[in-house]
């Protein structure tokens, strides 16, 4: 399964755009359109956890799953790795051979490379 930091940003990329900042990832989804107000939802239920439960995990992977079935992600089997490729390719697509340069301190993000 894809985490929800993944599928956020593939929505994203699969759009033509690149992803907000981290806070505004989930607000710019429904303000853009991108997503109905029920995948909103589903998109905020699978974020509210109880860390502690593990009845509580296994319904934040459901709504999760609901909600790339509701945006028409394919969840069989090999799919997410060829989502992990296509997004890898849309994001080098919009960036540019350049600015394909990912880091990883603090969180994985995309920069542009400094001019000399």
């Amino acid at each position: 399964m894809c985490s929800k930091d993944e599928v956020v940003d593939w929505m994203y990329a699969r759009s033509g755009r690149l992803p907000p900042n981290m806070k505004w990832k989930l607000y710019s989804l429904g303000a853009l359109g991108l997503i109905n107000c029920v995948q909103e939802n589903l998109l905020i239920e699978a974020q509210q956890c109880d860390p502690l439960s593990m009845v509580d995990l296994e319904r934040r992977c459901e709504a999760l799953g609901d909600f790339c079935l509701s945006a028409g992600m394919d969840l069989s089997p090999g799919a997410i790795s060829a989502v992990r490729k296509a997004y890898q390719q849309a994001t080098h697509h919009l960036l540019g051979d350049q600015a394909s340069v990912f880091t990883d301190r603090p969180t994985p993000r995309f920069v542009l490379p400094q001019e000399a």
